[in-house]
């Protein structure tokens, strides 16, 4: 008799908290009084995660062990894949999945549970919701508000672009029917970060009978702050840090002056609220190769430069926030921007006022080694955004950069100053034509056959990877490519090169 209720639980590196996620996990399972159901996926971790799921099943009494469902995927594939695996994989009529740290804690589940059974095909819990509440150690206060404030741009973007009526679509804590997740988890594309999002579009949009709820949670701030790389499995033990990892020199506080004699220049990195939201691996590649090189990176509190507001309008509230990022970066010496779109809004914006602004690929050409120690061999496609080619001048940064990694072989569009129909709020409000766009610019890289293709030629065969310095294009692009293409942000290439 199938069970009537799943767990479904992804796990990457989750060696310090997982043995213990896993027996809460259990014992709540144990208490409901249906017959249920653990789901574990297992995503490629290196620090012993699938000895830790091993031990834990191998603990369990026999009869309890034909509860419990341990998938392992073929390397790190990410927590999109992981969640679509085990949610079609598992057998109960109501499937629930969860993040591995429990962030959100396991007393919310009756509820979800409850609505599943009302009527709902898809229900999660929300932070938002006007009952939920936010447990907060007194030293993160300042996290957590930077926290909020980015996922409420986030969210705004996504209520812009793809799919409104959601108040968070990011909380690791959602539910589905059996039948829910057979009509469209075979739909969802995306592997890792933001297929929530793209979950819930083909509920509320494509699949208009799907019926979803919301309701409130109580969230939890444990120790540290290491959730958000937890969740997006970075290997290192916080989000971009706020102290220094390898560097040598002195430290010194936000908002003192200019650095003493002798002192280390003090770099920030800025990890736009696009990349810490939706593709957080180009930013921790990107800290770890400044780190690698010897610099002190930190992080100002400002997480929007305020580009999207006012792009959309919004004048007055994009300099509101121009102006607080700026405050919010007056003690560092230097930022290196993850973005040339948002590097060319600062640079107009600031009008040449406060620390000196590099984007990334600029800033690594510099400082960065002559000749990366590791080869990589592989074809590469290189897609070079519109503001990297024509506002910050930068897109030859980008190209000489993959010339210092031997065994890379670039290819370039033949039309390279082509838009791929992104544009910022251009993709919602010209949807049709920036698909058009995304499409054209997807074959003139090879990732899909064009209409003069030679499918027999060598030549043509797709690229192993798409490159870029701009996330936000990557993002467009890769939303619009067939399952498998691979999209990659340079920093996280040049840091399978250099560490």
């Amino acid at each position: 008799m199938p069970p009537r209720l799943s767990l479904v639980i992804p796990v990457y590196n989750g060696g310090p908290y997982l043995a213990e996620s896993l027996a809460a996990a259990w014992a709540w399972l144990e208490a409901w009084p249906q017959g249920t159901e653990l789901v574990v996926v297992e995503d490629g971790s290196g620090d012993g995660s699938r000895a830790i799921i091993e031990g834990f099943e191998a603990g369990l009494p026999g009869a309890a062990r034909a509860r419990v469902q341990v998938l392992v995927n073929d390397g790190n594939r990410g927590k999109g894949y992981s969640v679509r695996r085990g949610m079609l994989a598992a057998r109960g009529d109501l499937r629930v999945y969860l993040d591995a740290d429990l962030a959100f804690p396991l007393d919310n589940l009756p509820r979800l549970v409850a609505a599943l059974e009302a009527g709902a095909d898809v229900v999660l819990s929300s932070r938002t919701h006007p009952d939920s509440e936010y447990l907060v150690r007194c030293d993160q206060v300042g996290y957590a508000k930077r926290r909020h404030f980015m996922g409420r741009v986030f969210n705004w973007l996504v209520r812009a672009l793809v799919v409104d009526g959601f108040g968070d679509t990011q909380a690791g804590q959602k539910g589905l029917t059996a039948a829910a997740c057979a009509r469209l988890f075979p739909d969802v594309r995306l592997e890792r970060f933001a297929f929530d999002v793209e979950l819930l579009w083909l509920a509320r949009g494509a699949r208009p009978a799907h019926r979803g709820g919301a309701g409130p949670v109580l969230v939890p701030r444990g120790a540290d702050d290491r959730a958000l790389l937890r969740r997006h499995g970075a290997d290192v033990p916080r989000p971009v840090p706020r102290a220094p990892a390898r560097a040598p020199g002195p430290r010194r506080r936000r908002g003192a002056g200019r650095r003493a004699r002798g002192a280390m220049s003090r770099l920030a990195l800025f990890a736009p609220c696009f990349v810490d939201q939706l593709w957080p691996e180009a930013g921790v590649a990107a800290v770890r190769l400044l780190e690698a090189l010897g610099h002190e990176v930190a992080l100002g509190e400002a997480a929007c430069c305020g580009q999207v507001l006012g792009n959309a309008g919004d004048r007055r509230e994009a300099d509101r926030l121009r102006r607080l990022w700026a405050g919010a970066h007056a003690a560092f010496d230097e930022v290196v921007v993850l973005g040339a779109s948002c590097l060319g809004d600062l640079r107009a914006g600031l009008g040449g006022g406060g620390p000196r602004l590099s984007e990334f690929c600029e800033w690594m050409l510099e400082h960065g080694p002559a000749r990366f120690p590791k080869p990589l061999r592989e074809r590469v496609a290189v897609h070079q955004s519109c503001s990297s080619l024509h506002e910050t001048r930068t897109a030859a940064h980008l190209r000489a950069l993959l010339g210092r990694v031997d065994g890379l072989e670039p290819h370039y569009p033949a039309r390279v100053d082509e838009c791929c129909g992104f544009g910022g709020s251009f993709a919602s409000t010209f949807a049709e034509l920036s698909v058009r766009m995304g499409r054209d610019k997807l074959a003139d890289l090879g990732v899909v056959p064009g209409p003069d293709t030679d499918a027999g030629s060598a030549a043509t065969a797709p690229p192993a990877r798409v490159v870029s310095a701009d996330c936000s294009c990557l993002l467009h692009l890769r939303g619009l490519a067939p399952a498998g293409a691979r999209f990659v942000h340079v920093a996280e290439l040049l840091a399978e090169a250099a560490l």
